[in-house]
């Protein structure tokens, strides 16, 4: 996990062994994560702009509705999510704001 103060982008990494069976935890895991680092750092007087949310897929698909979800949650706090997939020494981006 991490926070760039400069820019408002946050990192929030979810890396269980195995992801399958873990959609509702995920999703969960992703909006929770969100809510709290909004208002941790807004009390702080940082601006959050951008929240990652990256997951150790090991080479498997994710649930498409972590993708809904990270939508949903870019126009409830207006602010970009993007979902980021761990994959061997890449990192692919899907923008979805």
């Amino acid at each position: 996990d991490g926070f760039n103060a400069l820019s408002g982008e946050y990192y929030q990494v979810y890396a269980p062994e195995d992801l399958s069976g873990k959609e509702k935890k995920a999703n969960t895991k992703m909006e929770t994560s969100l809510k709290g680092l909004i208002a941790f750092w807004t009390k702080n007087n940082f601006e959050v702009r951008k929240f990652y949310f990256v997951i150790k897929d090991d080479y498997k698909h994710v649930y498409a509705s972590l993708y809904t979800n990270a939508k949903s949650l870019s126009i409830k706090y207006n602010i970009n999510c993007e979902i980021l997939l761990c994959k061997g020494n890449y990192t692919a981006a899907f923008i979805l704001n």
